[in-house]
C-alpha cells in the first residue's frame, strides 16, 4: 500500500489552474448580488403618460430614481471586485502560495477600500453597510467564507491525487478528509479575528460579532463558514460520502480519510467477490487502516447495504481503536451513488 502522504506545499504552474470555477463566482455573485439592472428597473416610477398620445413626461422623482439605480449597481460592482480580490487570495493561501502576512494586509486593503468607497458622495448612501464596524464584518466574512472553501476543496483535490496515484485515475469517486486542513482553517479564523481586532482599534470602533455573523450569513449555497460544512458540501455533489451535522468532536492532529467507491484497482489480489466494494483507508498517529466497503452490488461476502457508517466498519475489524478516533469516525458515512440519488429525489440529499 502507497504512503498515504502527499507534499502540501503546491507551486507548479499545473496547480496554479486552480481557480475558482466561474460557475462558482456566477452563483455566488448573482445570487448574492443580483447586479444586473435593466432597462425596466431604470424606468421604475420615472416616467408619466400625459393626454391620449400618451405623451411621456419626466417626473420630478426621475433625477433621484435615476441615480439611485446607478449608484447601487455600481456599489454592487465595486463589491464584486473587491469579492473577486479575496477569493484568489485565499486560494492562493490554501495552497500554500502566499503568506499570513499577504492575509492580513488583504484585511486591511479590503476594510480601507470599501471605507473609502462608501465615503464617496458620488451615490446614495442606502447600502447594507451603515457603519465601519459593518464594513469590517463584511470584509471578515467574506475573508473567512472563503477561507473555509478553499481549504475543504484544496484538501478534496489532494484526493484526487491519492486517488490518481492508485491507479483510479481523476473520476471523482473519491473523498479525502485531512486534519491538517480543518486545523489550517481554524487558525486562519483566529488570524482573520485577530486583525479585525487589530483594525478596529485602529480605527475606534467596535469589533464585529463574529460568531453571528457565521451564524447568520447568508452566503450558504456551498456550505457555511466552517471547514466541515463546505468540505461536505463538496463531498455530497460527489454523492458518494456525507458528514453528520454534529461536527463538536474534533479531528485529532494526524487524521487522515480517504474513500474510494470502487476498491478494484486500489488493492492487489481481490477475489472475484471483494473486486466491486468500496475501500476506506484511515491514518491517525502513524497507523493505517484500510477497511473493504461491502455495497449490496459488489457481491461481497457478509452483510450488504448501499450505506455505511465508518465506524461501524471500524468495529467489523475487532482491532483495538483509540476512542477518540472511534468518535469523528462517527461523523462519516460512505454510500453508493444510487443510495446518494434516491435521497436526492426525496428532498433529504444533505440527511442521512
Amino acid at each position: 500500500m502507497a504512503d498515504m502522504q502527499i507534499n502540501r506545499v503546491k507551486n507548479s504552474s499545473e496547480e496554479n489552474q486552480y481557480m475558482i470555477s466561474e460557475n462558482y463566482s456566477r452563483t455566488t455573485y448573482t445570487d448574492i448580488y443580483n447586479t444586473n439592472v435593466g432597462k425596466e428597473d431604470a424606468g421604475v416610477d420615472t416616467l408619466e403618460l400625459s393626454g391620449d398620445d400618451n405623451t411621456p413626461i419626466i417626473s420630478d422623482n426621475y433625477s433621484n430614481a435615476s441615480k439611485s439605480v446607478i449608484s447601487e449597481a455600481k456599489v454592487r460592482n465595486f463589491l464584486c471586485e473587491e469579492d473577486t480580490k479575496i477569493i484568489y487570495l485565499m486560494d492562493a493561501y490554501s495552497r500554500n502560495e502566499v503568506t499570513e502576512t499577504d492575509v492580513k494586509n488583504c484585511m486591511y486593503s479590503e476594510f480601507y477600500n470599501i471605507k473609502s468607497f462608501y465615503s464617496n458622495p458620488d451615490y446614495l448612501k442606502d447600502h447594507e453597510c451603515k457603519t465601519d464596524s459593518q464594513i469590517l464584518g463584511r470584509v471578515y466574512e467574506r475573508m473567512q467564507k472563503y477561507n473555509a472553501v478553499f481549504m475543504a476543496q484544496t484538501c478534496m483535490l489532494e484526493g484526487d491525487k491519492l486517488a490518481e496515484m492508485y491507479g483510479l485515475g481523476d473520476n471523482k469517486r473519491n473523498v479525502y478528509y485531512d486534519s491538517y486542513y480543518y486545523n489550517r482553517c481554524q487558525e486562519t479564523r483566529r488570524l482573520l479575528r485577530e486583525t479585525a481586532d487589530e483594525i478596529a482599534e485602529q480605527f475606534g470602533i467596535k469589533s464585529p460579532d463574529y460568531d453571528d455573523i457565521e451564524k447568520n450569513s447568508p452566503l450558504v449555497l456551498d456550505g457555511g463558514l466552517d471547514f466541515n460544512s463546505c468540505w461536505n458540501h463538496q463531498a455530497v455533489n460527489r454523492s458518494i460520502c456525507i458528514l453528520n451535522p454534529d461536527w463538536s468532536i474534533k479531528p485529532g492532529d494526524n487524521f487522515t480519510f480517504f474513500y474510494s467507491r470502487y476498491a478494484s484497482k486500489l488493492t492487489d489480489n481481490l477475489s472475484p467477490l471483494e473486486s466491486q466494494k468500496g475501500i476506506c483507508i484511515i491514518g491517525y498517529n502513524g497507523n493505517t487502516w484500510t477497511i473493504g466497503v461491502p455495497f449490496n452490488d459488489s457481491t461481497s461476502l457478509g452483510p450488504l447495504a448501499d450505506n455505511f457508517n465508518v465506524k461501524e466498519l471500524m468495529l467489523r475489524t475487532g482491532t483495538a481503536i483509540d476512542a477518540t478516533l472511534l468518535a469523528y469516525l462517527d461523523n462519516f458515512n460512505v454510500h453508493t451513488r444510487a443510495f446518494s440519488f434516491e435521497k436526492e429525489m426525496s428532498g433529504n440529499m444533505f440527511t442521512l
